[in-house]
């Protein structure tokens, strides 16, 4: 029950983080608390780490931090980014913290001191737009981005984020075949297994049990064909996972 109460509270957060009306507002949940977050920012990057350190971040570039259960946050701009939109983030501690853009420029940032600089670890092709992070370890970590030239993007780190590079093997995707930012969950890491849940024109299970090396592919019988239907999310029933909004 360690994160229970600050990942329903980073839910909300992020869902009335625009502050778009008074209704809005309003209407809350019974049992429910609203925090107002200091930006006005779209945010869909979370990462809860206890109940009283958690990390956001989202549109115009926008990173957020609290850590005292969100009663006050730190908050700001990537490296004067105020045009690019991270969905998502992953954190390490309450110092350490990656960010992964949707869209472009497609970069992944690291701050080690809390937020109050950001460098750049890692900057994708103009072609690339990146999906998602996910860690199976403290130190090894993938990021998954939308296919470019017949095959997934996927990246993979060894120390903590500070260097990236592909994976061993991409697997195929079919044409029209995506993950969805939305939500930056498209990816789960786990041990040495990677699971990429797609949508789009298909929606698959792409699953590897060597960290990339090989893959095998399994069809989803979610509902699929147009661009805004498949798998938006995965999760697993054990070990530390980040959480986030979605569509």
């Amino acid at each position: 029950m360690i994160k229970s109460k600050l990942l329903a509270l980073s839910v909300l957060i992020a869902l009335f983080s625009c502050k778009n009306s008074e209704e809005q507002l309003a209407e809350k949940p019974t049992g429910w608390e609203i925090l107002e977050t200091p930006v006005q920012s779209s945010l869909r990057g979370l990462s809860p780490l206890t109940n009283e350190i958690a990390w956001a971040s989202g549109s115009n570039g926008t990173w957020l931090r609290t850590i005292d259960g969100g009663k006050s946050w730190d908050h700001g701009v990537v490296e004067g980014l105020d045009t690019v939109d991270f969905r998502s983030i992953y954190a390490f501690d309450a110092m350490t913290a990656l960010v992964v853009s949707a869209g472009q420029p497609a970069v992944i940032y690291k701050t080690t001191d809390g937020g109050q600089s950001w460098k750049l670890k890692h900057q994708e092709n103009e072609y690339a737009f990146l999906d998602g992070i996910s860690f199976s370890s403290p130190t090894r970590g993938f990021v998954i981005g939308d296919p470019n030239e017949g095959k997934w993007t996927i990246l993979q780190t060894a120390n903590q984020g500070d260097t990236w590079y592909p994976v061993d093997s991409l697997p195929e995707a079919a044409e029209g075949e995506a993950a969805f930012a939305a939500s930056a969950t498209s990816l789960l890491a786990e041990g040495n297994s990677l699971w990429i849940g797609t949508g789009g024109t298909q929606s698959n299970l792409h699953f590897s049990k060597d960290m990339g090396a090989t893959w095998e592919k399994y069809p989803s019988p979610f509902i699929q064909g147009e661009s805004s239907q498949g798998i938006f999310s995965l999760t697993s029933m054990g070990g530390r996972r980040n959480r986030r909004c979605g569509r």
